[in-house]
């Protein structure tokens, strides 16, 4: 944090023995000026602030901001390349769960047509069953013979 100066009067980090502030909207003051900058900033004028001392350990939220932005870099292109897997892997799930589905869905409409053509079938013969049956109770009636 060598290159961190207070934003009011530009003192170096490394010059002084008490720790450097940032406030709460973005701006870095040193000890003597950090006072005044959380009744009013002195770069953007705002109105009670809220500052945080930076001293190590840093605070998990702000850490990052005083990081190696090279090493950020890394981590984000790591994060992204984690992320890119794991959208292909579900993609790919996703892609074979469809394929699965349409073959289903194609199943489906194959059997159904021939259910249809199946139950037409059925639906003829039972008409001969009936036919036949009607006609068999006319052979076996009696003759009547009229005179």
């Amino acid at each position: 944090m060598e290159w961190l100066r207070c934003n009011f009067c530009w003192v170096k980090v490394e010059s002084q023995a008490q720790p450097f502030h940032l406030t709460q909207c973005g701006h870095i003051y040193c000890s003597k000026c950090v006072g005044k900058a959380i009744k009013r900033c002195f770069q953007c004028g705002t109105m009670d602030t809220i500052a945080l001392p930076l001293k190590e350990p840093l605070s998990p939220q702000i850490e990052h901001y005083f990081q190696n932005s090279a090493d950020l870099l890394d981590k984000v292109t790591s994060a992204q390349k984690f992320q890119e897997a794991q959208l292909t892997l579900c993609l790919q799930r996703g892609d074979a769960a469809d394929a699965k589905y349409q073959a289903l869905k194609e199943a489906y409409w194959k059997n159904n047509e021939n259910l249809k053509k199946l139950n037409e079938k059925y639906t003829r013969l039972k008409m001969m069953v009936v036919a036949m049956q009607q006609e068999q109770k006319k052979k076996a009636a009696p003759a009547r013979y009229t005179l």
